[in-house]
């Protein structure tokens, strides 16, 4: 348990530095940032199933709708969650973010029959009531700032809710799929759909140009 807690953990700080760097990098097209978040994932995963010598053999899966209503899930909330940063400041958009955690204890109840005690009930209320307090003045600002802001926060749900049902998902996938093929099918959809973004923006700039 204590090294799943750490594992956790260290996750977390990688992640975390990763939307940083995102967000000091904001200028880039998202299909781009989804694109190179992803595809050198599939190059990493490769190398660490050759070592243990179970490449490609742990790629097999029997359950392929699972996989992808994961990896639609897990790509949907990628580009959800990279425009967030876009409307809103790094800490707006980690405290929206963040109601993805939330999400998942309901989920769970719901779609896995998990049982949720009257404390647990009470805590998810007390974390969407802080994530509110920590938008709410944000969201108070001028006009403009508010469109944006509301927009930011939007995407930033509909990703937290497509990273809870990932979540949820994975869960189900872990009892009989093998960890290589979960992550291999979730970011082989996130590379090609980051890539599918960067030749439809090539396409809509070449258009634009010949047009002019």
């Amino acid at each position: 348990m204590l090294m799943g807690i750490a594992l956790k953990i260290l996750s977390t700080l990688a992640f975390a530095f990763m939307m940083a760097i995102m967000k000091a990098h904001i200028a880039y097209p998202l299909g781009e940032v989804v694109f190179f978040r992803s595809a050198p994932a599939l190059l990493v995963l490769f190398v660490w199933l050759t070592l243990r010598g179970e490449f490609p053999r742990a790629l097999k899966t029997n359950w392929l709708s699972g996989h992808l209503v994961r990896s639609i899930a897990g790509a949907t909330s990628m580009f959800l969650m990279f425009a967030t940063y876009i409307f809103l400041p790094l800490a707006d958009s980690s405290a929206v973010l963040y109601t993805g955690p939330l999400m998942i204890v309901v989920l769970s109840a719901i779609v896995l029959g998990e049982r949720m005690g009257f404390s647990r009930v009470l805590a998810v209320a007390m974390g969407f009531c802080g994530v509110l307090v920590m938008l709410s003045e944000h969201l108070g600002a001028g006009h403009a700032a508010g469109s944006r802001a509301i927009i930011g926060v939007a995407t930033g749900l509909l990703g937290a809710f497509c990273v809870a049902i990932a979540m949820i998902q994975t869960r189900r996938l872990t009892r009989s799929e093998h960890t290589g093929a979960i992550v291999f099918y979730f970011q082989l959809m996130a590379s090609v759909a980051g890539l599918a973004f960067c030749l439809a923006g090539f396409l809509d700039r070449k258009s634009t140009r010949l047009n002019s």
